[in-house]
């Protein structure tokens, strides 16, 4: 959904990721760590459920928009189960290799089940193959519907991963302020950020139990 954001919400999300990626850069500095799960400073942010700690954020994940898109897809009964910040920084930035959101639930609570959810993927900035925009594998192509696949850990990076084939997925190239929903079985990856700016994104994930 090509530019949805209002102007005012999507200030407030370039506002928001800009403290948290100081707050993150700052906290890992004292800790004189360079690399915690999936984020390497300087390199590729992963900043979750930090909506608990900014008065600002309820006014997008509650607003009218994400109303609208999530029952639209989910039904009336919608939860907000995580949100998380993905951050690449400029001539750095890496890559994130195919997988499903929920794979990652899978791999470290083998035991659990639930249900698909839908991830609202924002683009913060205008997104493209240059500076690491997501590709998408289609269910039709990967076989995904509603499918959960396993997943193998890269001990260099803490990535996950699922599909290692050829085929090269449909790369979303598109203006800030666009929304991508996808379900949680949907394979996508991103690539490298070979540009001087930041890629940032910001995922809002919902779910119908």
């Amino acid at each position: 959904m090509p530019q949805v954001i209002p102007h005012d919400l999507l200030e407030l999300l370039r506002s928001e990721c800009s403290y948290f990626v100081k707050d993150t850069d700052a906290r890992m500095a004292a800790q004189n760590i360079e690399i915690e799960g999936l984020t390497h400073r300087g390199k590729r942010y992963f900043i979750r459920n930090r909506y608990r700690d900014s008065k600002n954020l309820w006014r997008f994940l509650y607003s009218s928009l994400m109303h609208e898109i999530t029952t639209t897809f989910l039904g009336e009964d919608v939860f907000l189960f995580l949100d998380q910040w993905v951050v690449k920084g400029p001539h750095q930035g890496m890559e994130f290799p195919w997988h499903q959101d929920s794979g990652y639930l899978n791999y470290f609570d083998p035991a659990n089940v639930h249900d698909a959810y839908i991830t609202c993927w924002c683009a913060l900035d205008d997104v493209s193959l240059e500076n690491g925009t997501i590709s998408l594998l289609p269910h039709d192509i990967a076989n995904t519907k509603n499918r959960f696949l396993s997943h193998i850990r890269i001990p260099k990076t803490n990535d996950l991963v699922a599909y290692a084939g050829e085929e090269p997925g449909i790369a979303i190239e598109a203006p800030a302020g666009t929304i991508v929903v996808i379900s949680s079985t949907t394979l996508h990856s991103s690539a490298e950020n070979s540009t001087g700016d930041w890629r940032r994104a910001y995922l809002a994930q919902y779910s119908p139990t």
